[in-house]
């Protein structure tokens, strides 16, 4: 579980930083299923986090990474 649970956050991450916006957990959900990775509801209940906190502070990192460069 935890590599699944790995995977799944890549992808996510990779996600936000080419799209460069957040996904609504239906869109995500969708997105999953087609990748095999987790739903939002399973990142949230493994990770004890919001599906949404967890977009925001990545979203959040990818953009310093960027000002950074």
């Amino acid at each position: 579980m935890d590599e699944i649970y790995t995977i799944s956050m890549e992808k996510l991450k990779e996600y936000l930083f080419k799209k460069n916006c957040m996904p609504s957990e239906k869109v995500w959900n969708r997105f999953a299923v087609e990748q095999n990775l987790l739903s939002s509801k399973t990142i949230t209940y493994l990770s004890g986090i919001g599906f949404n906190k967890i977009c925001r502070n990545m979203m959040k990192q990818i953009n310093q990474n960027k000002k950074e460069l």
